[in-house]
């Protein structure tokens, strides 16, 4: 299995702009398996509708502005979605407000605030908006896309007591500095191991590069481009396999691992340092609260947006569009 290299829980992208990235994949990729290449007969009566979501047309006057901003499939896209979820507000008798709507625009400031020094938030979100074309139609249709999509998911995305415990333990418990080695051979993980402990008895400051070294040349983990290191690991960390995790307490600084076998291949750490763990102060409590709120809300956004589309019937009927949007959902590197 993968092994994560960020381990704190580090401010995620909450951004409306990370919500809009996979919004609109979800579309493109959860009508993959929906009908989609009926083609009007430019003399039809419905020559003007460029698809339909269970059988309500989509005409192309209203995609008009949205080109102006953007390319055809993504057009399509958001307008999709914008049918679904104002549908599933309806039905659940819900309403948002101006105020749900700026409360987006804040956490989206508020999360780039330091991602680019001494960039006002407000002048680094007009840079955004304009190298991914948020203009003055699509921008604040996105904003209430995403306003929509967190209250939906409210009530089921609230973190339980034994969640919070579990995320303040990783982020202000003990961490440790490693490096990784993995292979699938389990006689290169044991003589490595046995090359670093005969450095550490005659030349203990040799054995880490000696570890790194191999880990470039021979670790099949990510992080070997990185000489097997690994910032922070948190052995109450649920990512990790439990061998490794219970592994990682039990070297101390400096000090290598036993050969451990997992999923991935057969496992080898060095304990470069040993972080203690702190006392948190009631602000950071809270920020870890608050991040871990806002993941389950963007995981249960990302599932919701994923049921609406796998429960409508979708057509792109115009052939242009459907040949763009065959193509944006076929196009890995798509971005908005």
């Amino acid at each position: 299995m993968p092994y994560p290299t960020h381990h704190r829980l580090n401010p995620l992208p909450t951004s409306i702009l990370a919500v809009l990235v996979w919004v609109a994949a979800v579309v493109l990729s959860g009508c993959a398996d929906q009908p989609r290449s009926r083609s009007a007969s430019p003399n039809s009566p419905s020559s003007g509708i460029v698809a339909l979501i269970a059988g309500e047309p989509i005409r192309a006057d209203r995609l008009q502005r949205d080109l102006i901003e953007r390319s055809g499939a993504w057009a399509l896209s958001d307008l999709i979605l914008d049918e679904l979820l104002d549908r599933e507000l309806d039905a659940r008798g819900l309403n948002i407000t101006q105020a749900d709507i700026e409360a987006e625009e804040a956490r989206f400031v508020r999360s780039g605030a330091g991602e680019a020094d001494g960039v006002s938030p407000y002048v680094l979100l007009n840079r955004i908006r304009a190298t991914n074309g948020l203009g003055a139609d699509r921008y604040p249709r996105l904003l209430r896309r995403t306003a929509i999509l967190r209250i939906l998911v409210a009530m089921e995305a609230v973190p339980s007591e034994q969640e919070y415990e579990l995320a303040q333990a990783i982020a202000f418990g003990p961490q440790y500095r490693v490096r990784l080695f993995v292979s699938p051979d389990r006689s290169a993980a044991t003589a490595l191991r046995n090359e670093v402990l005969a450095a550490q008895s005659s030349t203990p400051n040799s054995a880490r590069w000696i570890f790194a070294d191999a880990c470039t040349v021979g670790s099949v983990h990510p992080s070997s481009a990185r000489g097997g290191l690994i910032e922070r690991i948190s052995p109450d960390d649920p990512a990790y396999p439990p061998v490794l995790s219970q592994a990682v307490r039990d070297t101390p600084a400096m000090g290598i691992s036993p050969v451990l076998a997992g999923d991935s291949g057969f496992m080898l750490a060095m304990v470069e340092s040993i972080t203690p763990a702190v006392e948190p102060t009631p602000e950071q409590m809270k920020s870890v609260r608050d991040q871990l709120t806002l993941r389950k809300e963007q995981a249960a956004m990302e599932r919701l947006a994923n049921q609406l589309i796998r429960e409508s019937e979708i057509i792109v009927m115009d052939r242009a569009l459907n040949k763009a949007w065959n193509d944006a959902r076929t196009t890995e590197d798509i971005r908005p």
